[in-house]
């Protein structure tokens, strides 16, 4: 049956794949509940994370390379994390803090980052 381009009710399969297969248990599917015109809209941080940390990462081999392609869900920046070395100083400065390492304001970069 033909239907037109985003029309109808959506599915998000998730899933991770070896040369051997399907590896069990990273399964995910459920019904997406936005309708938008794509699926992206319909995936986000949260679904994705979640799938990630119980499903996808404790059932793959100890060696396995992860791809991902660059869906905005796949790049979040988490509030308690550590800004990149690449950051600026300023950015390395707010993060700081949040480890509890002393520092002095003056510091440079590098002394930041150690």
């Amino acid at each position: 049956m033909h239907k037109p381009a985003g029309k109808g009710e959506r599915c998000i399969l998730l899933h991770a794949v070896t040369k051997e297969g399907g590896v069990n248990n990273a399964q995910l599917v459920f019904q997406a509940q936005r309708r938008t015109g794509d699926s992206h809209g319909a995936m986000d941080e949260e679904n994705f994370s979640q799938w990630f940390r119980t499903q996808r990462r404790p059932n793959l081999p100890d060696n396995a390379v992860i791809l991902m392609e660059n869906a905005p869900y796949h790049n979040m920046l988490l509030e308690d994390r550590v800004p990149p070395f690449s950051s600026k100083k300023v950015m390395l400065q707010q993060g700081v803090p949040e480890t509890n390492m002393p520092y002095d304001e003056h510091f440079i970069r590098a002394q930041l980052i150690d």
